[in-house]
């Protein structure tokens, strides 16, 4: 019998525990829940036995959240630290306190808290080596879904959601806007005509595509002004934005459902969010990562493993998990460099973003002369579908060509 997992809720306030408490009755048989009134009586029940997920309010008189939240992540590094406030708070919570990994916002209803709690226990058995939350413990602050993207899904979660509500989402970020219709007159989407407006964008592309868009550019500005030293922001972009063209356009010439297309978009975008990651919050070992791997015929992933022994892979799906992103893409971005450990026994995003990056970077080692990893023939025989990689190659070298001409 697989073990419960214990997950512990502090609030100073009773109403709001005796709540989760009835709430949570459902999840009785899969998760042991422990209440506290204070963060001082947490981190008593802490010292009891090991628990893995903390869900804790913020503004507690005596030990705040902030200050409890901080000491977890000092003591116990492999918990899931989760924060639950208020909304007006949420701004100067995720701009202040380095130990959340997810944010609730309150009141919040049993069916979040129980979906957030599921979450974390599969992510503990998908990417549950002990180095990678060694790496997880060491980063001071995952970052935080991006509030434009947020906003645009709550807008289009509404019945009456509306084409000109979402324009003018989009168009009160100007860099935003600027980008987003940047990328649509770019070469990667093939439109005919000079697009000039974030409405015509949306028509064009669909919403899926620039809530994906809007996703990755507002991901990557969150770490413009940092010292990244041991990565190129604008390379890193760039190919980004190649893989998920690319992984999109197999997932259509395959005629792929539309949900496969849109996540195989978004994982190809997102596969390498890892690497922000880690260049920013271990920049001396990433540092040390890139010398490792040009130094040596050896794949960027076995010299993560060498160096901090987990992937850029494994860290960047841990984010996305977090952030309540489809176990499709989760999968897609973890296992985009070993598809064969991958849950899927068919066709998926998986699938695309892998053979995406691979051709991809097939392509550019040819023009650096650096080893690169090659496409997982394997995992193709397995699927039945070696007879699809070369017309894959000629879709990505069509691909990039473009790009090379803009």
């Amino acid at each position: 019998m697989t073990e419960m997992k214990k997950v512990l809720f502090v609030d100073d306030e009773q109403r709001v525990l005796d709540g989760i408490r009835r709430m949570m009755q459902s999840m009785k048989g899969q998760w042991d829940l422990f209440f506290a009134n204070s963060g001082e009586e947490a981190l008593k029940l802490l010292e009891q036995g090991e628990f893995d997920v903390i869900v804790s309010d913020m503004r507690m008189p005596g030990m705040t959240g902030t200050e409890l939240l901080e000491a977890v992540q000092i003591r116990y590094p492999h918990m899931v630290r989760i924060a639950l406030s208020g909304e007006a708070h949420k701004e100067q919570i995720m701009n202040s306190v380095g130990p959340i990994h997810q944010y609730l916002s309150k009141p919040c209803d049993a069916d979040t808290i129980k979906n957030t709690l599921v979450r974390s226990n599969a992510l503990r058995h998908l990417l549950g080596t002990e180095s990678l939350r060694q790496i997880i413990s060491r980063i001071e602050t995952l970052p935080s879904l991006p509030s434009l993207y947020t906003e645009l899904m709550e807008e289009l979660s509404r019945p009456e959601a509306s084409l000109k509500k979402v324009e003018g989402i989009i168009s009160k970020d100007l860099g935003m806007m600027t980008k987003v219709l940047q990328l649509v007159n770019s070469a990667f989407f093939g439109v005919q005509r000079h697009v000039s407006s974030p409405g015509e964008a949306v028509r064009l592309l669909g919403l899926d595509t620039i809530q994906s868009l809007v996703l990755s550019v507002q991901i990557f500005t969150q770490f413009e002004g940092k010292s990244l030293e041991s990565i190129s922001l604008k390379g890193l972009w760039d190919h980004s934005m190649i893989v998920g063209s690319c992984s999109k356009a197999i997932a259509k010439a395959e005629k792929a459902e539309p949900l496969v297309v849109d996540d195989a978009f978004i994982a190809g975008l997102l596969h390498d969010v890892g690497k922000l990651i880690l260049a920013s919050n271990v920049p001396e070992e990433y540092t040390k990562i890139r010398k490792l791997y040009i130094d040596n015929e050896i794949s960027f992933i076995d010299a993560e493993r060498d160096i901090i022994g987990t992937t850029h892979a494994e860290v960047g799906a841990y984010l996305l998990c977090l952030w309540g992103f489809s176990d499709s893409i989760v999968e897609a971005v973890g296992f985009h460099h070993e598809p064969m450990v991958g849950l899927h026994g068919d066709f998926s995003p998986l699938t695309t973003t892998h053979i995406a990056n691979m051709i991809v970077c097939e392509n550019a080692s040819i023009e650096n002369g650096k080893f690169s990893e090659q496409v997982d023939e394997e995992y193709l025989s397995a699927l039945g579908l070696m007879d699809r990689l070369e017309g894959w190659r000629e879709i990505v070298r069509t691909i990039m060509e473009q790009d090379g001409e803009t």
